[in-house]
């Protein structure tokens, strides 16, 4: 009996510990940030540009009930679209379109194989445009099978650009007449697109 009850307090007391852990890294209506009509005009004038019609639109959304690190999710838009090019004539084309649009390319990285074939996998493409003074950003994968890609506002309690995105210098590895032999990433590392900052 006496080895039951020591077993018994000793489940109990790991349960309390782990109990206070979560509770510890969670926050119960703190500090979740609302959005407002900011968010809501900021994703509509996001989802009015040329390049990303059509694509879903996620509204910006409070982060109650979870992790303190985290007080919103900024507002974006998001697609999947399939490929029928190769990764490299698939990445030439999309950058060319997103110029186009109006958009700039701020950061991308080119990925080849490890293996002796060089073969050219996918692009990560980073750029940015401006409307009324607000800096949407986009995040974009391409390869030979699919693009994915999600621009995204700032929320409304940020600043207009808090991306913190550096000028590009000289030519991105997209820009060369044929495919590079090496895997090469810009400086500029990608940037978290989604979650908001406890203010």
């Amino acid at each position: 009996m006496r080895r039951t009850t020591t077993r018994a307090r000793a489940t109990a007391a790991g349960a309390l510990a782990l109990t206070a852990a979560v509770l510890a890294g969670c926050s119960f209506g703190d500090p979740g940030i609302d959005p407002d009509d900011v968010d809501a005009a900021r994703v509509a004038a996001l989802a009015d540009d040329p390049f990303v019609a059509g694509w879903k639109v996620v509204p910006a959304k409070a982060n109650h009930f979870r992790s303190v690190n985290v007080a919103a999710y900024r507002a974006h838009v998001t697609t999947t679209e399939d490929r029928t090019q190769d990764a490299w004539a698939s990445s030439v084309e999309f950058v060319a379109d997103l110029r186009a649009a109006g958009w700039e390319v701020r950061h991308v990285a080119c990925y080849l194989s490890d293996d002796t074939t060089s073969l050219y996998l996918a692009t990560e493409i980073t750029a940015t445009t401006v409307d009324d003074g607000v800096t949407a950003i986009m995040q974009a994968r391409v390869n030979d099978r699919r693009t994915t890609a999600t621009a995204a506002v700032p929320f409304h309690t940020e600043d207009t650009d808090p991306w913190g995105l550096t000028a590009p210098e000289g030519e991105f590895c997209i820009d060369q007449d044929v495919p590079p032999t090496t895997s090469s990433p810009s400086a500029g590392a990608p940037v978290d697109l989604t979650t908001v900052d406890p203010t």
